[in-house]
């Protein structure tokens, strides 16, 4: 990723029920990365990465690994980096793959192409959903 390109991520500014820390962005120090570190009591771990896809208004959405991280409270499990399986477009309410359900998917997105070895992935607006 270029410095200066606009990669579609402009942090959780507006999620108000999140605990969050700031720390230093080591690859570019001018940046402060935000972690959501706690996750709010009835709420799915990926409301937030389903919030921010909604409020993003875009038709594809670009993310490293890194800012999913930094979005999802606790961040990505290890397997999100290992398995391309982990990033499904699962739908079905009996599936347990809820971070789809619950995330990119309750967002009106898919998943078109996840990249394990650059570590990113690109969101795309589902046809049938709303702009």
């Amino acid at each position: 990723m270029q410095h200066g390109a606009d990669h579609g991520f402009h942090g959780p500014e507006k999620l108000p029920a999140i605990e969050r820390y700031q720390r230093p962005d080591p690859v570019r120090p001018a940046v402060v990365s935000i972690r959501l570190v706690r996750q709010v009591p009835g709420m799915s771990k990926y409301s937030t990465l389903r919030d921010w896809l909604r409020s993003s208004g875009r038709s594809s959405v670009r993310m490293s690994f890194d800012e999913l991280d930094d979005l999802v409270p606790g961040g990505l499990p290890p397997s999100a980096y290992r398995h391309v399986p982990w990033w499904s477009n699962e739908s079905d309410p009996a599936s347990t793959h809820s971070r789809s359900r619950l995330g990119w998917v309750a967002a009106g997105y898919r998943v078109e192409t996840v990249n394990l070895t650059q570590r990113h992935v690109v969101f795309v607006r589902r046809a049938d959903s709303a702009a």
